[in-house]
């Protein structure tokens, strides 16, 4: 496995804007872990950002699942946030079932060589997703250029998707940027974004 620094928040504010809008799937069953990963099973990552060596699914743990976590954090249903502890368990599951299904894949909550594969298409060169730019992050999310939803739609989405702190301009410290984060108890502040 390698691995490189990477962004948690980017992948994570990534998830926050048209991804929201794929309906969440749910699969009853539970199918047995694949094979290793190999380089000739899927697409490899063309940059140092972190590679996957093995198919995930529940009971698995570690620094590849902690790695999966982040990158389907946003994906934790409506209200719902998603650990990332390196545990693989039922929301961990939940969360990759509705990043396949968001992107066209089978929706088993195994993270496979075409999860992988679909993860590693979605990454730029600092690993941060391709359909990400920090400068969109300005002005509250009011003039995200080139996105599928609307400021409000944006708020909502954070507040319902797994964000559980949000401070913004207008709160002490942050007129020139968003701060959001997950954990327990909810607290938004940002009167500049009308939260």
């Amino acid at each position: 496995m390698t691995s490189r620094s990477s962004l948690l928040l980017a992948p994570a504010l990534a998830g926050v804007s048209p991804l929201f809008t794929a309906p969440p799937s749910a699969s009853a069953s539970t199918p047995p872990l694949l094979a290793p990963v190999s380089a000739s099973a899927g697409v490899a990552p063309t940059n140092a950002c972190f590679t996957w060596n093995r198919s995930l699914g529940e009971g698995t743990s570690g620094e590849d699942v902690r790695q999966l976590q982040i990158r389907v954090a946003g994906y934790p249903g409506s209200g719902g946030e998603l650990a990332v502890d390196g545990e693989f368990g039922t929301a961990t599951r939940a969360a990759v079932q509705r990043f396949q299904a968001a992107y066209g894949l089978e929706a088993d909550g195994v993270a496979g060589p075409l999860t992988f594969g679909r993860i590693y298409e979605l990454q730029k060169g600092d690993c941060s997703l391709a359909a990400f730019d920090w400068s969109e992050l300005n002005q509250c999310g009011t003039d995200w250029r080139g996105g599928q939803a609307d400021a409000a739609t944006v708020q909502a989405n954070v507040r319902e998707h797994g964000f559980t702190q949000m401070l913004g301009p207008g709160y002490p410290g942050h007129d020139d940027h968003v701060h959001v984060a997950g954990g327990t108890g909810r607290y938004w502040s940002a009167p500049g974004c009308g939260l």
